[in-house]
């Protein structure tokens, strides 16, 4: 028999997370498949007894947390993210690829990313949108260009400008890709915190999430490889300590 009745459905989480890092929470970038996520909070209890009085309880360190987790995409560019200051990733540039006509159709004023990007994080160069006609269009009059956390160049039309809504544009533009990435160690000196994020969001689209700053990967960086008859991946297991900004739940709030 029952013993009580549930309380409050909307507090049963399900589902994994999002973990994205960033500089600051306007650049945070999706560091993509993980396992094993857990969140931590590392507070401290102290008792302090007396002899002629009850003890009392006290604490400190209340901010200092963790995201604790097993890191399935082993990118140096994350590690240079986790580790910064520790690790430096040094990106080796290839052979530069002219692009002739890669058709973007433009919807309302959100930017469309272009297929391809620069290996060493900036904008392309020579870059002409045209019409299907070949007509071109000019830059901060019918679209803009800006450079997304994720490395990729993204075009916007302007309202009022000459592209209309829902076109279809063609762009030619130049980019270099990497030919390979390197990773070195630096022997001594001071971690770069960053700040990371993870959200969880139910089939209502609320989400729920916890944001933490002053961050760096505390683990060292292991990736154990595996069998050549395993079906199984390399993981590197990583805990990011830092401290609690907040915590925002939207999913239960009664």
């Amino acid at each position: 028999m029952s013993q009580t009745n549930l309380q409050k459905s909307e507090a049963l989480r399900y589902g994994s997370v999002t973990l994205s890092i960033g500089d600051d929470f306007s650049s945070l970038v999706n560091i993509g498949a993980i396992r094993n996520m857990s969140f931590e909070h590392k507070a401290e209890n102290i008792e302090v007894t007396f002899d002629n009085v009850p003890s009392i309880k006290k604490f400190k360190n209340g901010r200092k947390a963790s995201f604790v987790f097993d890191l399935a995409e082993i990118d140096l560019t994350t590690f240079a993210t986790t580790d910064a200051g520790l690790v430096v990733q040094t990106n080796i540039a290839g052979t530069s690829v002219n692009i002739t006509n890669e058709a973007i159709t433009l919807d309302g004023v959100s930017g469309k990313s272009f297929a391809h990007k620069n290996g060493n994080g900036t904008l392309p160069s020579s870059i002409v949108v045209t019409d299907s006609g070949a007509t071109p269009y000019a830059e901060n009059t019918d679209y803009t260009i800006q450079l997304g956390a994720d490395g990729y160049a993204r075009i916007a039309r302007i309202e009022g400008g000459g592209i209309a809504d829902g076109e279809e544009v063609l762009v030619d533009y130049t980019y270099t890709p990497n030919v390979s990435k390197k990773m070195t160690f630096n022997t001594g000196g001071t971690k770069a915190y960053k700040v990371a994020r993870i959200v969880n969001i139910n089939n209502d689209g609320k989400e729920f999430r916890i944001d933490l700053e002053n961050v760096t990967n505390i683990k060292p960086l292991t990736t154990p490889f595996q069998a050549d008859d395993s079906d199984d991946i390399m993981t590197c297991s990583m805990e990011l300590e830092g401290s609690v900004k907040e915590v925002v739940d939207e999913q239960s709030i009664s």
